[in-house]
């Protein structure tokens, strides 16, 4: 807790934030908590992007995959924010939006606001339930 919110960002740039949500949105306050950590995460889940972007993917073509790149297609960015919603392996969410040559601003604004609302939820049900030290 000593290093703030900056500390809060660089944890989640190297490993999953959502840990870190309800331990440090009891101390600190749980905007710049989620602001931190959804940032953090978006930032990290780029890597993977950017992997599905640059590089020779190769995904075993079966139906999850499939009907993935199905919703990633329909809806777009809008799926996106949705998977970021939920607790869910993004990884395999962004290499396909970055396979599928999804720009990379409408991949990352709806993965940062998506975690932003689920950290927000997660950091404000956390102090309602338990408090503030």
């Amino acid at each position: 807790m000593r290093f703030g919110y900056l500390g809060i960002f660089v944890f989640n740039l190297f490993g999953p934030g959502i840990f870190l949500v309800p331990a440090a949105s009891r101390h600190f306050a749980v905007l710049g908590v989620a602001l931190a950590t959804a940032l953090g995460m978006a930032i990290n889940d780029s890597v993977s992007w950017l992997a599905g972007r640059n590089g020779d993917v190769v995904l075993p073509r079966g139906r999850r995959v499939e009907q993935a790149e199905g919703y990633i297609k329909k809806y777009g960015p809008w799926a996106l924010f949705f998977w970021a919603l939920i607790p869910f392996p993004y990884d395999f969410i962004a290499l396909m939006a970055g396979y599928l040559k999804m720009p990379f601003w409408r991949f990352l604004i709806p993965t940062f606001l998506g975690r932003l609302f689920r950290f927000l939820g997660l950091g404000s049900g956390t102090v309602a339930f338990w408090g503030k030290v």
